[in-house]
């Protein structure tokens, strides 16, 4: 899923770079990660793409994670987001809430600590990106009660 207005993605699957370029979309912003295994995170050297083309005129990608934590690594020594830290070309985010363009993404983690979901809101309407594990949506939180959830 890519959202125009703050240019993010959300989970980075295998073709993510072939779905980008076949709807013309060459800035990614923000990336948000509902959980990490293989088939949300294959194609996350998209920030090494993205960012080495125009390194000199691109802030880093702001890469949003569950609070379980992130790894995705080369080997068990080398975690490839750290390396893409080191080039400039990310920043490794776990705030809850992310504001603009009129957008609050807020992150909703999930009954079974492992993922996330994300709250995404603009002009009182409001969606929950869910791609797996919806049966551990929460269901006492009170942000969550009025929507009508699909997933």
């Amino acid at each position: 899923m890519y959202l125009y207005d703050i240019h993010a993605v959300f989970d980075t699957l295998e073709c993510i770079s072939e779905e980008l370029n076949s709807f013309d979309i060459y800035s990614v912003s923000y990336i948000f990660y509902t959980h990490f295994h293989p088939d949300h995170t294959m194609d996350c050297r998209i920030i090494e793409e993205i960012r080495e083309e125009k390194a000199d005129k691109l802030d880093p990608i702001i890469v949003n994670h569950p609070k379980s934590g992130i790894d995705i690594s080369f080997n068990k020594r080398t975690p490839i987001l750290n390396l893409f830290e080191q080039a400039g070309y990310r920043t490794l985010n776990s705030d809850e809430t992310i504001k603009g363009n009129d957008i609050l993404v807020m992150q909703i983690t999930l009954d079974n600590k492992f993922a996330c979901g994300y709250l995404i809101e603009k002009n009182n309407k409001k969606l929950f990106y869910c791609p797996c594990h919806a049966m551990h949506i929460p269901k006492n939180m009170d942000v969550l009660k009025k929507l009508m959830l699909c997933c």
